[in-house]
């Protein structure tokens, strides 16, 4: 598992991603911030709804960036996933298209079920889950989130 670890520590975080409004967001975009991302397929995007809001309830001063996987077959374009994200979420949650797969690529992810990468201040990844939503899930991502340093020296700020 060591060599795992290493190797999810060492990749390269996919390119920003455009939303449904043709907005880019990536982690860069949250530099400074501790950030959630949570990655799923499309088809099984409303697991993050769950998830996101749980999280808001227990973690202040926490980012979110949710990223829809989409598989490459049958082959879709970005606009008819925008169209049909614009259709049916908030208009205050973006939401990045993926239609490279950049981040299951990136990361190593199975995408069948929600996962929920946390990254540090800095960018780097701290830790990784992968589940539907359960108590003990959601309090093994708060305990890990909570032991995030909130700064990018490590010090708290």
């Amino acid at each position: 598992m060591p060599a795992l670890l290493l190797q999810i520590a060492l990749a390269t975080p996919p390119a920003p991603l455009k939303d449904q409004f043709g907005r880019e967001d990536g982690l860069g975009r949250h530099r400074g911030a501790t950030v959630v991302a949570l990655v799923v397929t499309a088809k099984h995007l409303r697991a993050l709804k769950g998830w996101e809001l749980e999280l808001h309830e227990r973690l202040a001063g926490v980012s979110f960036l949710r990223v829809a996987d989409v598989p490459a077959e049958p082959p879709v374009t970005w606009e008819r996933v925008a169209g049909k994200l614009r259709e049916r979420v908030p208009r205050q949650v973006p939401i990045g298209i993926d239609l490279e797969r950049s981040w299951a690529a990136a990361y190593g992810l199975d995408t069948a079920e929600v996962n929920l990468l946390v990254f540090g201040p800095g960018g780097e990844l701290a830790a990784r889950f992968r589940g539907r939503r359960s108590k003990p899930l959601l309090e093994q991502v708060v305990a890990a989130v909570e032991r995030v340093p909130r700064s990018a020296s490590g010090a708290e700020p």
